[in-house]
């Protein structure tokens, strides 16, 4: 079974293919005015890699909402090496 991850990657570098693979043939036919050439691989990088980053890291935060702050949680590094539970 595919994680939700995997899946939200496996589905946005379909999408990335189909929205690149017809503008490079399209690219390679067209006499007039054409697209730049590396438009098909800027599609690529950024539906078929950064895209599904953004959106993992989206649905990460709603599924585990994580309030920052300057405390930390159980005390310093320090303290934590300081302690000696053999002098309790």
């Amino acid at each position: 079974m595919l994680s939700r991850e995997n899946t939200v990657i496996i589905t946005f570098i379909a999408l990335a293919m189909v929205l690149s693979l017809p503008l490079a043939g399209l690219i390679r036919f067209l006499d007039g005015p054409t697209p730049p050439k590396w438009l098909p691989y800027v599609i690529l990088i950024g539906v078929g890699v950064i895209a599904p980053i953004l959106v993992n890291e989206h649905l990460n935060t709603i599924e585990s909402p994580w309030v920052w702050s300057d405390e930390p949680l159980h005390g310093s590094l320090s303290d934590t090496m300081a302690h000696d539970p053999e002098q309790e």
